[in-house]
């Protein structure tokens, strides 16, 4: 059985969860039932994710390919703009107006 999660919040990459069940179909119907109420309760946690949790994840993962200076310098824009701006925010409420003023802002240092 193949069940889809939720697209990984910080590379929007799809993800799924694969189950192989040896047995009856009861068994099988049963195992369904636990992957669907598992990949509801992952859907809902993930839309509570903060921006700022998911913007330093991100960096994380992208910094062993960067110079120390570039994430330097991408963290004190994080730590400086957006986490004030937007960090508290779950990136499920996250509106283009957010971004807008984000962006109008932070050319004024």
């Amino acid at each position: 059985m193949v069940v889809d999660l939720p697209k990984d919040p910080i590379s929007g990459k799809r993800r799924q969860k694969c189950v192989t069940v040896h047995g009856s179909k009861r068994k099988a119907d049963f195992e369904l039932e636990k992957l669907l109420s598992e990949a509801q309760h992952s859907r809902a946690r993930d839309s509570s994710v903060l921006v700022e949790s998911a913007i330093r994840e991100s960096i994380t993962l992208v910094s062993q390919n960067l110079s120390p200076t570039t994430v330097r310098g991408y963290m004190g824009w994080i730590d400086l703009k957006i986490v004030p701006a937007l960090g508290m925010l779950p990136l499920a409420e996250v509106t283009a107006a957010h971004l807008d003023r984000l962006y109008r802002d932070r050319t004024v240092l």
